[in-house]
C-alpha cells in the first residue's frame, strides 16, 4: 500500500512533464518536407515549457486532447481534462498537497516519428528529484512514451505513458530503508524487554540463598 501511494505521488510532476518531454524530441535535423511539422511541434513544446515553469494547469490542458489518457508509474489511469486537473490539484495545490517541490530532467531518445500528416510518437527518459510534504525525499528514473495528434491546425498530446523499474527505484529504496529502521527498532525494543525480564528473574536471590 505504501509503495502504491509513493508511486502515485510522482505522477503529479509527470502531468507537467507530459507535454514538454515529447515536444523536446523535435530538435535536430529532419527532411525539408517535415520541417513545417517539426516547427509546429516545437511551438507545442514552447507552450508546454512555459506552462511547466509557471505551474499553469489551464495552459497545460490546452496542450492536451479533450480525451487525453495518462498512465503513471503505479498503473493509475487518468482520462480527460477533468481527470488531469483533479489529480494535479490533489498532488500539487493547497496546504494538503503531497508534493512540496520537484526538479525534472527531460531527455528524448530520438526525433519524433511521424505517421502521416496528423500523428506522431516520441519516447525518452525522465529523471526526477521529489521532496514530499511529509518529508520523504527521493530520486526517480522513468521511461516515457507519448502519442501526439493534430487536431485542425494544432498538435496536442493524446496519450502519455510513463513507467519505472518496479524492483529498483527511489520509492522502493526509501521503503526498504524505512522498513530496516522499523525492524531494527523492534529488535532493539524486544532485546531491552528480554534483558529486563532476565534481570528481574535472575537478579532476585532465592530464600535459600539468603539464609545460607
Amino acid at each position: 500500500m505504501t509503495s502504491h501511494k509513493g508511486l502515485s505521488v510522482i505522477g503529479a510532476g509527470l502531468l507537467w512533464a507530459m507535454i514538454a518531454v515529447p515536444a523536446l524530441a523535435q530538435d535536430g535535423d529532419q527532411p525539408p518536407a517535415d520541417a513545417e511539422v517539426h516547427d509546429q511541434l516545437r511551438a507545442l513544446r514552447d507552450q508546454a515549457v512555459t506552462a511547466f515553469k509557471e505551474r499553469d494547469i489551464d495552459a497545460l490542458l490546452e496542450c492536451l486532447t479533450d480525451d487525453v489518457t495518462v498512465v503513471v508509474q503505479n498503473g493509475e489511469l487518468y482520462q480527460g481534462h477533468q481527470g488531469v486537473r483533479e489529480f494535479h490539484q490533489e498532488m500539487s495545490e493547497g496546504d494538503d498537497r503531497k508534493v512540496q517541490s520537484q526538479t525534472t530532467d527531460f531527455k528524448t531518445d530520438e526525433l519524433s516519428l511521424l505517421y502521416g500528416e496528423d500523428t506522431a510518437t516520441a519516447h525518452g527518459t525522465i529523471e526526477d528529484h521529489f521532496v514530499l510534504s511529509r518529508g520523504m525525499e527521493f530520486d526517480l528514473f522513468s521511461r516515457w512514451t507519448a502519442t501526439l495528434v493534430k487536431e485542425g491546425d494544432q498538435w496536442k498530446v493524446a496519450v502519455f505513458h510513463v513507467s519505472t523499474d518496479m524492483f529498483d527505484n527511489g520509492v522502493m529504496d526509501q521503503l526498504m530503508w524505512w522498513n530496516a529502521i522499523k525492524v531494527g527498532a523492534i529488535a532493539l525494543l524486544a532485546g531491552i524487554i528480554v534483558a529486563l525480564v532476565l534481570t528481574k528473574m535472575f537478579g532476585k536471590k532465592s530464600p535459600a540463598g539468603e539464609n545460607a
